[in-house]
């Protein structure tokens, strides 16, 4: 309960992956307990609350570790407000359910990490980079080497490095 009235030390702008995880999860404590004022419900006992951010932490280092604080609090409040349909109580699955709702709204663009290039030949050499830092003995490509990754990018845009 006093993690909650502790106010939280992350920019809205930053990205899981840049962030503390107990600055991150300081962060969720926080938007859960909003969502229980706002929905007129009791805050969780402390150890509910620690499991529900737990979980809810875990579940997006795993599947969208780039997102931002500011889309949590849109999607909260997208959800809270009835946007994404009825509810009863606030629960782990509503929570994880109105994030990716709000995932799914958005485009491409929105989410890309901004450090990757959304231009064909600007990624190219973005990748490349990437994997002469993996990997010194990679050696600039020639013409059609260069041609042959950018037909890969553009048929695969989720090519790690």
């Amino acid at each position: 309960m006093e993690l909650a009235r502790q106010n939280s030390e992350i920019a809205i702008n930053q990205r899981l992956n840049k962030i503390k995880p107990v600055d991150f999860k300081k962060f969720l404590l926080q938007e859960l307990h909003k969502l229980h004022i706002k929905n007129g419900q009791n805050a969780p006992d402390p150890d509910n609350a620690s499991l529900i951010i737990n979980e809810l932490y875990n579940n997006l280092q795993k599947t969208w570790p780039g997102i931002k604080a500011e889309w949590i609090k849109k999607a909260f409040e997208k959800g809270i407000n009835g946007d994404y349909g009825d509810f009863a109580n606030i629960s782990y699955r509503l929570m994880n359910d109105w994030i990716n709702e709000f995932r799914y709204s958005m485009s491409r663009e929105d989410f890309a990490i901004p450090e990757e290039p959304m231009n064909c030949n600007d990624r190219a050499s973005f990748v490349l980079d990437g994997l002469r830092k993996r990997n010194p003995d990679i050696v600039k490509l020639d013409k059609k080497g260069k041609e042959a990754l950018k037909r890969k990018l553009n048929n695969n845009n989720s090519l790690k490095i």
